[in-house]
């Protein structure tokens, strides 16, 4: 069952959040649209809104990647770099070192850390229209993420 809200029954953040998840249990919130929509400075202010509650994990997965400026949170290093870095290192890597390890180690590079939520950038995709290898990526750090 789906709720169509309108511009005169749309929840506040707070009422949403109360109403579609109990305090304390991890969920998962996406921020979709037309480029230019405002969806950026929305998951700002959401993450800013949750972050109150408790940590957040907040992911930038838009290629032109504003979210950590938008929250004011400085990002070193995009999972897209990673991936790039992880593709030059990958025949060279030590014995005993699996291709998973050597991602989960890069993740933790990528989280952009500060109080109260986490940022991961996904960063720039590998040609025009293409961000499967990334997106692929960034599946796998939510996921080991969510396990840590």
């Amino acid at each position: 069952m789906s709720a169509h809200w309108t511009t005169t029954n749309f929840p506040s953040a707070q009422e949403f959040m109360t109403r579609h998840s109990p305090l304390g249990t991890p969920f998962t919130l996406a921020v979709a649209g037309k480029g230019g929509t405002g969806k950026t400075t929305l998951a700002a202010l959401l993450v800013e809104e949750l972050r109150e509650r408790g940590p957040v994990l907040a992911v930038d997965a838009d290629p032109n990647s504003n979210l950590g400026e938008a929250l004011g949170i400085s990002v070193r290093r995009t999972i897209g770099q990673m991936r790039d870095e992880l593709l030059e290192k990958i025949a060279d890597l030590p014995p005993g070192v699996s291709k998973d390890q050597l991602l989960e180690m890069g993740l933790y590079e990528c989280l952009a850390e500060e109080e109260g939520v986490d940022l991961l950038v996904m960063g720039h995709g590998e040609g025009p229209r293409c961000y499967c290898m990334v997106n692929h990526v960034l599946r796998r750090c939510v996921e080991a993420l969510r396990r840590n």
